[in-house]
């Protein structure tokens, strides 16, 4: 549940965060009338996520072979995981510019801001589907929905603390220290969809030779709160990626990708 939550309530603070900005300039700028087209926008693309969401699951609990529907998920969700937290290193001091310019330069403006609403969200609850495939497998799906549905409170709970409090909010701070969690939970899930790729070849008959050996076995017995099956291993587990034993392809794969993510981010943040 605690991942499904964090990558939840980034993506849900980023949504609010925006509209905000987008809501403020218009009432600023004497635009007041067209916000609600704003809100439309927000609202659709949130009820379309819903369905998006449901369809998601809906096409997992229905597949043949669930295996490769969450290797693939795994896969694809790192893939936008490594993209987004690169946009943002590279973007991030001038997203709430750019956006401000894109009102001004809109030629229909009910339409326009309905779009603007609609695309940040959409963009943001598509990103979150692809991110909870992979828990499908290793978590129950109240979990992952009492993670998403938390995310969404505490994103809404946060802004509204931090707008009655006037709090000066740092956006490139934000997003800074939330990417670093995201790549480090991004690795366990690199390393969760090799294991899986590793188990479904191996049941199918192919054999991966040294590369499915375990690099290290910590020996902890599955009654241990530090197995991954139960609280606290599981809690690392799904946080970090730890396992008490890893194949020498997912370590190097899993530990490889996590330093090389970190190391190109780190760069491309402190360059801007």
């Amino acid at each position: 549940m605690i991942p499904q939550y964090v990558i939840t309530f980034r993506e849900a603070f980023e949504v609010i965060l925006l509209t905000v900005v987008i809501y403020s300039y218009l009432k600023k700028t004497g635009r007041e009338q067209y916000t609600k087209y704003l809100l439309y926008g927000v609202f659709g693309a949130s009820l379309a996520s819903i369905f998006l969401g449901l369809s998601a699951y809906t096409l997992y609990i229905t597949a043949e072979v669930k295996a490769l529907f969450e290797i693939g998920g795994s896969f694809l969700a790192v893939g936008i995981l490594t993209y987004v937290v690169n946009y943002m290193a590279k973007s991030s001091r001038e997203i709430i510019q750019n956006l401000k310019a894109k009102v001004e330069r809109l030629a229909i403006p009910t339409w326009g801001m309905f779009a603007i609403g609609f695309g940040i969200t959409i963009r943001e609850g598509v990103e979150t589907i692809l991110f909870m495939i992979p828990f499908f497998g290793v978590d129950t799906i109240e979990n992952t929905l009492a993670g998403v549905i938390l995310g969404i409170l505490s994103s809404f709970i946060l802004a509204a603390l931090i707008y009655r409090l006037g709090v000066n909010l740092s956006i490139r701070k934000f997003f800074l220290y939330t990417s670093i969690l995201i790549i480090v939970i991004a690795s366990g899930i690199l390393g969760y969809g090799i294991h899986e790729l590793i188990e479904y070849m191996e049941d199918n008959g192919v054999d991966v030779g040294p590369l499915g050996y375990y690099i290290y076995n910590l020996n902890i017995d599955e009654t241990s709160i530090l197995h991954e099956s139960n609280l606290v291993g599981g809690i690392l587990s799904a946080m970090t990626g730890y396992a008490s034993k890893m194949e020498i392809i997912r370590f190097f794969a899993q530990f490889g990708y996590l330093f090389t993510a970190l190391w190109i981010y780190l760069r491309v943040y402190l360059k801007k």
